[in-house]
């Protein structure tokens, strides 16, 4: 990904969709958004997909997203999970 400003988060509902829409579209960077999760682990209020199926509707979502104010990039769930209860947490490569 080659940007001149990475926006990196927690989730893929975490971003600050003002602030790259200025860089991007006003200032004219070449922006990126990195979310570490997916979102899998959150909740739905308006449909019964829970999990990895959850997780990939809000990555489609982020990605669709970002085409219009990170359109150099957007990348969800390097790590691989989220955390989903105390003493759990799910990382990319951990067994």
């Amino acid at each position: 990904m080659n940007v001149d400003v990475l926006a990196i988060a927690a989730h893929p509902d975490d971003e600050n969709t003002a602030v790259l829409a200025w860089l991007s579209n006003g200032r004219l960077y070449r922006t990126g958004y990195l979310a570490m999760t997916r979102g899998d682990g959150g909740q739905n209020l308006i449909g019964d997909e829970k999990g990895p199926l959850l997780g990939v509707i809000r990555t489609q979502e982020l990605l669709a997203a970002r085409r219009k104010d990170a359109p150099h990039g957007a990348v969800a769930g390097v790590a691989g999970g989220e955390r989903q209860g105390a003493g759990e947490l799910k990382t990319l490569g951990a067994a």
